[in-house]
């Protein structure tokens, strides 16, 4: 694969680019004791731009994306500087959008106790689970407190020159060109502004998370798991859900196929969250995907869990979801460990087959993101859980 840097340039006019967050509203949940300082709550967010000129554009992903945020008293928070962000280079490194072409870029902030008020560090380079975030290259705001809050992005575009990657078929064969592309400068790009609320949880023992009058209790009865002590033991089958109460005044349907994804808190404290399902089967909606929630009344998602020995003192998670796939948590070992559900759901109609195998439409479907609070748990061995039984 042969790669060559191209003399070629182009001035590229940036309008009709929108910049959107694509969560329609970020929800952070706080347990209720103020007494794990150390605890770090993850937000995730994610940011689209889409091409919508005549023309390929550049991108630069790494230090322009610029949070603001406005606070419940309308008034704009401080912004802290991250220390290691270059602001002007004589030429960027970033990504070639074809016309038409979206590209999304994740960012993993994080949320933590700071003598007793709340800090917010966003990243400034694309981030995720597995990645801790640098104070030193993330934005930060101090001194927040429960409440909703406004957030938007706004795209930083500098003066100079952009090296992208320009990768095309011409006649059978893939060619990669660096492209230099010059006059980047335009008018500022800033995203719509979206709702950060920042709650706690409702409940002494942290696990109901109301929002709109919808309230989401992770529901784990047996929080000390014993594994199993031989490979050929099979699977452990846990009890894991959630249940949702709509306390609205509104009938609602609420989805349960492919909605909860669940977010495993190691002893450690570094958050994993699986990028994708695991199946080799995977089904489309159906009618009982979609229960209805009269108000007052609730449901109840139990989608099944297990946990079984892959190795030697090392365990896997398996929790299930609505559509025959599941997530899967390896190389586990004994511990004290934290779980949260997201509930995340943006369609309100969909069409599913009926019993009668007619076409039916479920519309007023409840829409949103919401996370449960960490909840905690410990996988033990027969001999400990015998032990404490006894004492």
């Amino acid at each position: 694969m042969a790669s060559k840097k191209s003399t070629k340039s182009k001035t590229v006019k940036q309008e009709g680019i929108p910049l959107k967050i694509l969560e329609p509203q970020i929800t952070a949940v706080l347990p209720i004791s103020k007494d794990q300082p150390s605890l770090s709550i993850p937000i995730h967010l994610s940011v689209s731009i889409t091409n919508n000129t005549q023309t390929s554009i550049p991108f630069i992903i790494y230090g322009r994306l610029i949070p603001e945020i406005i606070g419940p008293d309308g008034q704009t928070l401080h912004r802290k500087e991250p220390i290691n962000r270059q602001v002007q280079m004589e030429e960027y490194e970033g990504l070639l959008i074809g016309v038409r072409e979206q590209i999304a870029i994740s960012l993993e902030a994080r949320l933590s106790w700071q003598d007793n008020l709340l800090l917010l560090r966003v990243p400034t380079n694309p981030s995720y689970w597995h990645i801790p975030i640098n104070p030193d290259n993330s934005w930060s705001f101090e001194g927040l407190e429960l409440g909703t809050y406004q957030l938007r992005f706004i795209y930083d575009n500098p003066t100079g020159n952009v090296l992208c990657f320009d990768c095309q078929i011409r006649q059978g064969t893939l060619k990669i060109e660096r492209i230099k592309i010059e006059g980047i400068k335009t008018s500022q790009l800033a995203t719509p502004f979206v709702d950060l609320r920042i709650l706690q949880a409702v409940d002494l023992n942290n696990s109901v998370v109301e929002v709109n009058g919808i309230s989401f209790e992770i529901l784990m009865p047996e929080r000390e798991l014993v594994v199993p002590d031989q490979l050929s033991d099979g699977r452990k089958l846990l009890d894991l859900g959630i249940r949702i109460t709509n306390n609205t005044t509104t009938p609602l349907h609420f989805c349960f196929h492919d909605a909860i994804t669940p977010e495993l808190m190691l002893p450690n404290g570094q958050i994993m969250r699986e990028s994708s399902q695991w199946s080799d089967w995977l089904r489309g909606y159906e009618e009982s995907d979609f229960p209805l929630a009269m108000p007052g009344d609730d449901v109840i998602f139990s989608p099944g869990a297990s946990i079984q020995k892959i190795e030697d003192n090392q365990f896997e998670l398996i929790i299930w979801v609505g559509n025959g796939g599941s997530w899967r948590f390896n190389r586990l070992q004994l511990g004290n460990y934290q779980i949260r559900l997201e509930y995340s759901n943006d369609a309100v109609q969909v069409k599913v087959d009926g019993k009668d195998r007619k076409t039916k439409v479920i519309d007023n479907i409840w829409t949103g993101q919401v996370f449960t609070s960490f909840i905690e748990f410990s996988l033990v061995d027969k001999f400990r859980s015998n032990t404490s039984t006894t004492a």
